[in-house]
């Protein structure tokens, strides 16, 4: 399973999480943010998986609608507070 890091994503995908971070009032460096691919049955389909971890916080997210689908998941998170220190 070939994994990325942040800085190894795409430079819009990147700016776009950077983004989401600061209309929320947090800081993206505190994330830690890691994509996983995998294969899927072996049909050439790819299945995305994206982990957001901040302190003692982590959320999975899948990226199979590409960047648009998870980054608005994880805004939403960011707006719930999801992340936020208790």
């Amino acid at each position: 399973m070939p994994q990325k890091l942040f800085y190894q994503f795409d430079p819009n995908e990147q700016d776009e999480f950077i983004s989401a971070c600061e209309r929320h009032g947090y800081v993206y460096e505190d994330f830690d943010v890691v994509a996983n691919d995998a294969l899927l049955n072996g049909a050439g389909e790819h299945q995305r998986e994206i982990s957001v971890a901040r302190f003692d916080r982590i959320r999975m997210y899948l990226g199979s609608e590409g960047p648009i689908g998870w980054l608005r998941e994880f805004e939403t998170d960011l707006a719930r507070g999801s992340f936020s220190q208790m």
